[in-house]
């Protein structure tokens, strides 16, 4: 594989290897400017000389790929074996150094990776920096040793999560998860444990996405190298796991007792059966949820839609699909908080960016729930099902004709959120059924009037598009060639701002002084009561309101608002928003609860301003006309995009 001089452009280049596309849809794809991919093409042209191809534009198309010599070009093939060389980003470096102390009984030398790695032993002493608090959220201790190196001091069980923590970022076929297993664990081959774990599962009537058997296969093989080396798991119980999974861990536990040659204890049949119920899918269709009382479960889907009624005045308790739908998810999702199991959520910060409103009241109510600290990946994944229910309820009103299969291996919340992204552009399309990836290879043949797919699938007879979990501009441009698209938009600029309540600020100023001035001038006004400054200081601190590309939208914590404003700042020198980042485009925003439908147009604009980069032409703005102006460009321009 080309080593190209950065990871963005090895992106670039797989995402141009199987279609052109145009050079919007890359800027949008990667987050990038269309500067940054213009410039980025350079760099990859300067590479590709060397083999012979070349990336040009075809006006109305977009980028393809030239190939010139092809003798050349199958070089690059040939130069997959040099993908095993020593670790290069920072990333593949924690990731490399995080395993090998995980995986090491005799020490690992910080100076001998350093020799080995060709990097400073300086370079992996900040690189222990991210190892350290990664381990810590696992209870593992880093302890040195003169003359010996670093060791890894833990609990088996918190070991072994640490290590599947590392592992599930990678798919099965990821390069890069192939060549972490051939280093760290030869002995286990993965691909072959697959088949009997599936066998396993289907016997005892349990749903796994393909995602849930890639990772329950990794847990059995990193589980067969520990106890290969004498390392048994801890005594866990195991009380809240249904029988099923029981069952299925003991099968399995036969075949790990076969690959290891010893007798496995109950402990680690406990933990197999935790990890399989942890990751079981419920809830779509033919799939049922576990009829068993779950008293925590309810309590805080309970807990949850309240809140958002009562301080968001979004009515979603009579909603069945959506109790049913975190049922499903709530379910497994305190068995995994319990016993520290991650599942990856790659789109977390995806879903904050562009479901901020979900986002928002998911937060509020994931903050004051005392049972049990929830990690935000899992409150992604919840964002997931709240905003569905919000378009579902307050945005999806007109006729739905076209049908459409959609195709997805990531469980319910991700299928759940590509069905809402596609029915918010196309009301009337109907999502006719939904299928995993095993499910779709068995068809014969479609009925649907297309497929749509988050994975490359073998196209039948039907047309099929492969889509992002988050919905780029270019798909939903693409899926509108095939149906029509009625989208109306809330006008949130005419609606919510005023000219009294716009400033720039040009001396520097913290946070708190700002929602300090902000607040007293909305009081004064008669906007907000009192209680609001506290509120959006209380909101902040459970997670930071910056959107992203400059722009911060903080906010009280619910609807408490008398009237509804928001009072936008422009700060050319930034003003220092937490982690390092700085805000230039604030919007404090005061939603009365009168205003509360409407207000989802007002997250609309913001995530479009976002999503144009539009904060370098906002700062240029020195009246409240002018920022009306620009702000309404960018909102017809992806108005014209949808």
């Amino acid at each position: 594989m080309i080593q190209f001089p950065y990871p963005r452009l090895n992106l670039i280049f797989d995402a141009l290897l199987t279609q052109t596309l145009p050079q919007q849809e890359l800027a949008q794809r990667f987050d990038v400017s269309t500067r940054t991919i213009r410039t980025d093409i350079s760099a990859l042209n300067d590479t590709l000389a060397h083999y012979g191809a070349q990336l040009l534009l075809r006006r109305g198309e977009g980028y393809y790929i030239d190939i010139y010599d092809q003798q050349r070009y199958n070089n690059i093939t040939q130069q997959t074996q040099q993908m095993k060389q020593s670790p290069r980003s920072v990333k593949d470096r924690v990731t490399h150094l995080m395993l090998r102390l995980l995986n090491q009984q005799d020490g690992c030398k910080l100076d001998d990776l350093a020799n080995q790695w060709f990097v400073s032993r300086t370079c992996l002493q900040a690189d222990m920096t991210e190892v350290r608090e990664l381990f810590q959220s696992y209870h593992l201790e880093i302890d040195s040793k003169p003359h010996y190196g670093l060791f890894v001091f833990g609990k088996e069980s918190s070991i072994r999560a640490c290590i599947a923590h590392i592992l599930f970022q990678f798919k099965a076929s990821d390069p890069t998860f192939i060549n972490l297993c051939e280093l760290f664990y030869p002995e286990c081959d993965f691909a072959q444990l697959e088949q009997p774990l599936l066998m396993a599962m289907q016997q005892h009537s349990i749903n796994l996405t393909d995602e849930g058997l890639h990772q329950l296969t990794v847990y059995c093989g990193v589980a067969i190298s520990r106890l290969k080396r004498g390392l048994a798991c801890d005594q866990t119980p195991c009380a809240n796991v249904p029988n099923n999974a029981l069952a299925a861990a003991e099968e399995i536990a036969t075949l790990i007792a076969s690959e290891t040659q010893t007798i496995i204890d109950p402990c680690e049949i406990n933990h197999l059966a935790i990890q399989i119920a942890a990751r079981r899918v419920t809830g779509i269709k033919h799939w049922h949820v576990d009829d068993r009382n779950d008293n925590d479960a309810d309590a805080f889907i309970d807990h949850l839609l309240h809140f958002i009624n009562d301080h968001f005045n979004y009515n979603l308790l009579n909603d069945p699909q959506l109790k049913h739908d975190l049922l499903a998810h709530v379910h497994p999702m305190l068995l995994r908080v319990e016993h520290q199991i991650t599942i990856p959520n790659p789109l977390a910060d995806h879903i904050k960016r562009y479901y901020p409103l979900a986002y928002d009241m998911t937060v509020g109510a994931v903050s004051s729930w005392d049972a049990r600290q929830i990690p935000d990946g899992e409150i992604s994944f919840l964002v997931m099902h709240i905003g569905v229910g919000i378009e579902r309820n307050y945005v999806q009103k007109n006729e739905k004709q076209p049908t459409v299969l959609l195709v997805c291996d990531s469980g319910t919340s991700v299928i759940r959120m590509l069905e809402s992204q596609l029915l918010k552009a196309i009301p009337q399309l109907v999502i006719h059924k939904m299928h995993s990836i095993r499910e779709y290879d068995a068809l014969h043949e479609v009925t649907e009037d297309f497929v749509v797919s988050t994975e490359k699938l073998a196209v039948k007879n039907k047309p099929t598009m492969e889509f992002s979990p988050i919905a780029s501009t270019f798909q939903l441009e693409q899926l509108n060639k095939l149906v029509h698209e009625n989208r109306n938009h809330i006008n949130a600029l005419g609606k919510f701002f005023q000219p009294s309540f716009f400033s720039r600020i040009e001396t520097p100023m913290t946070q708190h002084q700002l929602f300090a001035q902000l607040s007293a001038e909305l009081e004064a006004k008669g906007i907000v009561p009192s209680h609001f400054h506290p509120s959006v200081i209380e909101r902040e601190n459970i997670t930071s309101t910056m959107l992203g590309e400059g722009i911060a939208i903080p906010h009280s914590l619910g609807l408490c608002a008398k009237q509804s404003a928001v009072y936008t700042v422009l700060a050319p020198q930034g003003i220092e928003w937490g982690d390092g980042k700085r805000a230039y485009v604030i919007f404090l925003f005061a939603i009365n609860k009168d205003d509360y439908e409407e207000a989802m147009g007002l997250y609309d604009l913001f995530v479009t301003l976002m999503k144009s980069k539009a904060v370098e032409h906002l700062l240029a703005c020195y009246s409240f006309e002018h920022f009306t102006h620009v702000a309404n460009e960018c909102w017809n321009s992806c108005k014209k995009d949808w």
